[in-house]
């Protein structure tokens, strides 16, 4: 019986981190919705002026403190680039950290469709990156697909 036990504890300090890492990364997840949810007011302005709109306001979107979630307390939109600062309800090593979530474009073709990338992804060979990457989130936290 306490080979069993012991054996359990082991499995168990093993399968912790991994599952609070997957809770992290959910959270992070969850906070992206609101860019994904606005991200069509973005490329709407930029289809039709050109350029990417420089904050919130400018794109007509909430400002960046009525844009909050369960874990998210605001979302600021600076160049056409989303900035999601998390807390709220999120774990406390997302507390105060930031996911930045941009769009990326192909180089001399403003007809040519609009790419995202979130966290530290990179935009492919062809394309460029619109906006600063302010991502203070720790790649292991991640979703996948943002590193």
């Amino acid at each position: 019986m306490m080979v069993a036990v012991a054996v359990f504890a082991i499995l168990m300090s093993m399968a912790l981190p991994t599952y609070l890492s997957y809770t992290v990364r959910k959270q992070v997840t969850e906070a992206l919705s609101i860019p994904l949810e606005l991200r069509g007011k973005v490329y709407s302005f930029y289809k039709v002026n050109g350029t990417f709109p420089k904050d919130n306001e400018e794109a007509g979107i909430p400002v960046a403190n009525k844009l909050i979630g369960n874990y998210v307390t605001r979302t600021d939109l600076i160049d056409g680039a989303f900035h999601v600062t998390l807390g709220n309800r999120a774990n406390k090593k997302l507390v105060g950290k930031t996911i930045s979530y941009r769009p990326a474009v192909v180089k001399d073709s403003p007809a040519s469709p609009i790419s995202w990338l979130c966290g530290q992804a990179e935009a492919v060979e062809g394309m460029v990156a619109v906006g600063t990457n302010e991502t203070t989130i720790k790649p292991p936290l991640l979703p996948y697909g943002c590193f």
